[in-house]
């Protein structure tokens, strides 16, 4: 999937008819190449639909579940294993479970569709709205899920359907069988350290030659040690080829132009501690990722720390749960005493929330709680929250900004708003303030360094990390500025910049 082409043509109210239409758009507009035999049948039955050449796809490995490598697993052929990270199956069950997928998004649990009868255009509905199939998974490590991971794999929160005609499949997570192999070919998962748990690289052996996939990676995170062993066991291996991420290449995003510029997961964990120390007696908003379950541990701390609670919304719950059955920390912490879950007036809860905060056994707290102790609490909020602040009408506090900088025009609309709500109820902004553009003088939206740890390896860290490694060839991607690996290691390296739609033959 083509991410950079998507926003070029489709925006938050115009996107893709994937839902009716299946892969129609996608490989019309250029968005997804057309191979047969890599996406799902039911996708191509509105007809006029370039099949493309056909391709043997024997599995597909995901590095993490960041909506950029994961989200359009639903359109895969049900027939092809997906190999990852136990964390990575969970959140990614989450993420469906939490959400109201279309075709794209059904990345664990997939309902077959079938023609529209009533519709004179060919246009795709449910096949059964009762009947529910699992995808095959396979951890990627070779060990053998838990009780307590299966449990929540094999229940269906999807739909709330009439539970006495739904019809189920299920298919339980397996382990990888021998050392590590899909058919003659054989691979080793090295766990990575990202912004999420559960990243992974690959090395995989193709009949004499290895290729290396690194993900989404950093050396400056808390489990930084983690890819530190990758970079030792790479350095043992040699790959051939090396496919490496680039996202912090050119200062793209504003992140980490150099080693001294970037913000470790210890520099976050210090500034926001003084923050909410400076701020006794009042609320505290905390806005970070919900699947950065790592900074939700580091404001759990923290609200332990200062005698406060942390509360959270009923998807991070889910997801600190659903991790929780797969990693025995994120566990201990999804049980913590310190954790709240923050209950907003609602008519109906879905069977998702539900879930959660059965399964954890977590304590709530509502908006009249919070109004009336404020000091007592971290609120773990972002922008999609603010309408909950007038039932919490706070009176002045702090606002933590802890996730990434606006890198588009949409994000920097979306930080203005932030500021907004931030001046509306007098909080003291953290991590993001009103600036000046320096080229037109005007008011913008400026961030603060240390609020927040990029997930990606910093520019320099990178060419030293692949002049150490020391690969045969190395092929960027993840990066708006590919150019700059030719720049930068061209003179030592054998640098392959991928072209669309031209295959790269090893």
């Amino acid at each position: 999937m083509n991410f950079g082409a998507v926003g070029e043509f489709y925006a938050e109210f115009l996107k893709p008819r994937i839902s009716s239409k299946g892969l129609h758009d996608l490989i019309k507009m250029g968005l997804t190449p057309a191979l047969s035999g890599l996406y799902r049948a039911d996708a191509y039955l509105t007809g006029n639909i370039p099949a493309g050449p056909p391709v043997q796809v024997d599995a597909v490995f995901v590095s993490h579940a960041h909506a950029d490598h994961a989200s359009y697993l639903g359109l895969l052929d049900p027939d092809i294993p997906i190999y990852c990270s136990l964390v990575t199956a969970a959140m990614i069950k989450a993420t469906q479970d939490s959400a109201n997928p279309g075709l794209e998004g059904e990345t664990v649990i997939f309902s077959p569709r079938r023609l529209n009868p009533k519709t004179d255009e060919p246009l795709l509905l449910k096949e059964n709205s009762y009947a529910y199939f699992w995808r095959r998974y396979v951890n990627a490590f070779n060990t053998e899920p838990p009780e307590r991971f299966q449990e929540y794999w094999t229940a269906n929160l999807v739909s709330e359907a009439n539970t006495a005609k739904k019809q189920y499949e299920y298919l339980p997570v397996t382990m990888g069988t021998g050392s590590g192999s899909v058919g003659t070919m054989k691979y080793e998962a090295i766990a990575v350290d990202h912004s999420v748990y559960g990243a992974t690289a690959y090395v995989f052996d193709l009949g004499g030659k290895t290729f290396c996939y690194t993900g989404d990676f950093r050396l400056h995170g808390l489990r930084g040690d983690t890819s530190l062993r990758f970079k030792e066991r790479l350095r043992e291996i040699r790959p051939d080829y090396l496919l490496t991420e680039g996202t912090n290449f050119g200062g793209q995003k504003g992140n980490d132009l150099a080693n001294a510029q970037r913000a470790s997961e210890e520099d976050v964990y210090e500034n926001c501690l003084r923050a909410v120390q400076g701020e006794a007696g009042n609320l505290v908003i905390a806005d970070f990722g919900p699947r950065n379950i790592e900074r939700l541990l580091t404001f759990l701390k923290i609200a332990g720390e200062t005698n406060r609670k942390l509360a959270v919304t009923t998807k991070d719950l889910l997801f600190l749960q659903a991790m929780g059955t797969a990693d025995d920390v994120i566990d201990g912490a999804a049980h913590d005493e310190r954790l709240y879950v923050y209950r907003p007036p609602k008519v109906k809860v879905a069977p998702w929330e539900s879930y959660g905060i059965e399964m954890c056994g977590c304590r709530s707290v509502g908006a009249a709680d919070l109004e009336k102790n404020p000091g007592d609490y971290v609120l773990a909020f972002s922008v999609f929250d603010f309408n909950n602040l007038v039932d919490i009408a706070p009176r002045g506090g702090a606002y933590i900004y802890s996730t990434c900088e606006a890198f588009n025009e949409e994000m920097e609309i979306d930080a203005e708003r932030i500021l907004n709500w931030i001046v509306r109820f007098a909080m003291t902004p953290y991590g993001i303030k009103e600036g000046i553009d320096e080229a037109t003088g005007k008011a913008k939206v400026t961030f603060e360094r240390g609020y927040h740890a990029s997930g990606h390896i910093s520019e320099q860290e990178l060419i030293d990390f692949i002049d150490y490694v020391k690969p045969g060839a190395v092929i960027p991607m993840h990066t708006e500025h590919p150019e700059k690996f030719v720049e930068m290691l061209g003179n030592r390296h054998r640098i392959i910049v991928p072209e669309p739609g031209r295959a790269i033959v090893l």
